[in-house]
């Protein structure tokens, strides 16, 4: 009888083992479902998250060209930019300038022949939904969002409204205590042929057919006797303009004053090409 019981228990144990056996495989094998549909799960978030996240073309040349600086060499600039510019200009100082037209901007590289270094870079914009987020020395601006006049009083201002360019600038020389010195200029220009949209509001306040006397149509007028255009600048009238206009335009550079050579339209560097 003993023999026979002992032969029972075995097998009880044995049938209870097999069924535990199975409970244990079943909840292993529903804990790794439930593991892998919490991986899909996860795996599809993450994907749906770069997909929605996933930079446009604008964004990329928007963050393209904020790497643009002023005192990189222009070995290091033409690499940024992925290829050689479309124009170049010898101009009479010996600088030489480079620019190149992209899909929504054009810039402009101020180069040293003799130490390869670049002097200034301008970025226009031509597209009004360009919007790059640029440190210069007058402050951080985003184009076609800030407007001129949140930079505070300009130390000279010029410009000029043609059959074929138009451009306006605030020049912000010798800014010794921002961002590690340098200058700046702001401004609107047309850098491409009809833009209307970019300029009409500045050529029909600031030069309603003729340019005022208070703002000269050049660099060199401007930069040689600026003292008369405070008066034009805090006119009620340029006051409203300079809320109301965004910026379109910036030339940067580490010198402590701008020149000349800084402020070469795009239109015409391009020879009317579009």
């Amino acid at each position: 009888m003993a023999a026979n019981n002992d032969s029972s228990s075995e097998g009880e144990r044995a049938s209870w083992a097999r069924r535990h056996s199975w409970r244990n495989w079943n909840t292993v094998e529903r804990v790794l479902a439930a593991l892998a549909a919490l991986i899909a799960v996860i795996t599809g978030v993450v994907v749906a998250a770069k997909f929605f996240t996933k930079e446009t073309p604008m964004e990329k040349e928007q963050a393209l060209v904020q790497e643009l600086r002023p005192g990189q060499a222009f070995t290091r600039a033409t690499q940024i930019m992925k290829e050689s510019p479309h124009y170049s200009r010898n101009l009479p100082s010996g600088n030489a300038l480079y620019q190149y037209d992209r899909e929504w901007e054009r810039i402009q590289l101020l180069v040293n022949p003799s130490s390869g270094e670049v002097l200034s870079v301008g970025i226009y914009a031509d597209n009004m939904e360009f919007h790059p987020k640029i440190k210069s020395a007058a402050g951080e601006v985003i184009l076609n969002r800030d407007s001129l006049f949140e930079f505070g009083d300009p130390t000279f201002a010029f410009g000029s409204c043609g059959a074929h360019t138009s451009s306006y600038y605030e020049a912000h020389p010798n800014m010794a205590g921002a961002g590690g010195g340098g200058s700046a200029a702001i401004g609107v220009t047309d850098s491409k042929r009809g833009s209307v949209e970019i300029m009409q509001g500045v050529c029909g306040v600031l030069w309603p057919g003729r340019e005022l006397e208070c703002i000269p149509n050049s660099f060199e007028a401007a930069n040689s006797g600026p003292a008369r255009q405070i008066e034009c600048l805090s006119s009620p009238q340029v006051v409203d303009l300079r809320k109301k206009v965004k910026v379109t335009s910036v030339i940067l550079s580490r010198e402590s004053q701008l020149t000349a050579d800084m402020f070469n339209n795009p239109y015409e560097v391009a020879r009317g090409n579009q």
